[in-house]
């Protein structure tokens, strides 16, 4: 692309981004709080240092950037007052620099990754950008950060992608104080070989019995409660979750063996036993919880398959006596029996093995719990290549950016999302708007459902 025309579309992101993050310029001031606005975060403004102005002319010039206002509103909502009309904060500036230059001084820290397609690249100078429905509450539905791929857009590949839940304890299953345990047993909890236990507690009560610990092991910073106030806690918890979900109604009924079967999110019900064959899947497809109320036993010896934002710490397996898993298994969800919990050697289990009235049961297992893994809030083939960083409107409900097409031209495009929306495989493809719904805009697209 020339060079000219590069600045030209640069040119216009920038003209473009400083009118849909000021409220005040489309007309959309709210005499609401500031604190119960949204807060819509451009990323790359992390790179950019508000210094103390010399002068009030230059303070002035300063409060007229949206971004400004932005950042300050979402770093220091209980410091700072509301800007006066004509009037200047130097302080307060100063004061975001020097809380900006003690955050510098703080390590990064890797918190989650996805896979956004081969070669997928947030690219050098590229930020994402998120979105928070309350700047002082976080909201595991609604928060949601904001990717372009960098990849050129197709119907196997989106453009641009969008993620919730983001949080630690982004979970929909309520299990009260059990949700910190990935082992929970009632009279002992066993082991023999190599077991690993990641990510949260081993607990036993009433009974005090543990073991097979080493050689077993309980990665740090988990920790083994026998007995005691906690694990008494949890137990009485888990037995209350598993109550309450049992009792739910309406629910569709299941075919055993669930071989083969795709299941999208909701409540299931099995009167008497429940099993997955040896070789065999089950697919939970889609954002969403996964209840399986199960009358007697429930016997996994396959694949427990997630896909399209299904997430194991929204599945809940509910088994009215025992539950075993065979060598062969790689199960997914929180398994609560009413009895005692087996897993043979080579079993796997992403999510929680709890016991109300027996015990648990391990041989060289792997049990992993993991709840907080973001999921695909919406992806789009948006036609191009995204080139440039996301930018929100002020109230998250739309989103531009700059593009190029395949004949290398350069388009702006203004997309207004939807929720649960594509995914990264899988993308929503956008066609563009009608001219009623931008009046001066000739080329936007938005996703019309």
């Amino acid at each position: 692309m020339r060079k000219n025309q590069r600045r030209f579309l640069w040119l216009g992101i920038a003209i473009l981004g400083v009118l849909v993050l000021s409220p005040v310029l489309l007309g959309q001031a709210s005499s609401k709080p500031e604190a119960a606005l949204p807060a819509t975060t451009d990323w790359s403004q992390h790179h950019l240092i508000f210094s103390k102005p010399a002068t009030a002319e230059q303070a002035k010039l300063v409060e007229r950037d949206p971004r400004y206002w932005q950042q300050r509103r979402r770093q220091l909502p209980a410091r700072l007052p509301e800007p006066e009309i004509g009037g200047s904060h130097a302080p307060e500036l100063q004061t975001h620099v020097e809380a900006s230059r003690r955050r510098r001084n703080r390590s990064l820290e890797g918190d989650w990754s996805e896979d956004m397609g081969s070669g997928a690249t947030v690219g050098a100078v590229k930020y994402p950008a998120k979105f928070s429905l309350k700047p002082k509450l976080v909201s595991c539905a609604n928060d949601f950060v904001v990717y372009g791929t960098g990849l050129t857009a197709s119907g196997t590949q989106a453009g641009i992608v969008a993620y919730n839940n983001l949080y630690s304890g982004c979970i929909d299953l309520a299990l009260g104080t059990a949700a910190n345990f990935a082992i929970l047993g009632s009279s002992t909890v066993t082991n023999a070989g190599d077991t690993v236990v990641t990510g949260a507690n081993i607990g036993i009560s009433p009974g005090t019995s543990l073991t097979g610990f080493p050689p077993g092991v309980l990665t740090p910073p988990a920790a083994e409660y026998l007995g005691g106030a906690v694990a008494s806690q949890a137990q009485a918890d888990a037995a209350t979750a598993y109550t309450y979900y049992q009792g739910l109604r309406g629910a569709a009924v299941l075919t055993s063996p669930l071989d083969g079967q795709t299941l999208t999110p909701g409540l299931y019900k099995a009167g008497s036993s429940l099993a997955l064959s040896a070789s065999a899947t089950v697919t939970l497809n889609g954002n969403g919880t996964y209840i399986f109320q199960i009358g007697s036993t429930l016997n996994l010896a396959g694949i427990v398959a997630l896909s399209g934002g299904a997430t194991a710490g929204n599945v809940i397996w509910l088994v009215g006596s025992s539950a075993t898993l065979e060598g062969t298994s790689v199960a997914a969800g929180d398994i609560v029996a009413q009895a005692s919990i087996t897993m043979d050697s080579g079993a796997s289990l992403a999510g929680r093995a709890i016991a109300l009235a027996g015990a648990v049961t391990m041989i060289d297992n792997a049990v992993t719990t993991v709840d907080t893994v973001p999921s695909v809030y919406w992806g789009y083939n948006t036609l191009g290549t995204v080139t440039t960083s996301p930018v929100f409107s002020s109230d998250g409900t739309q989103i531009a950016f700059v593009q190029t097409d395949s004949d290398g031209n350069g388009i702006l495009v203004l997309l207004k999302w939807a929720p649960s929306s594509g995914t990264v495989g899988s993308p929503i493809t956008l066609t563009r708007s009608r001219n009623s719904d931008y009046p001066t805009c000739k080329m936007c697209i938005r996703d019309r459902r």
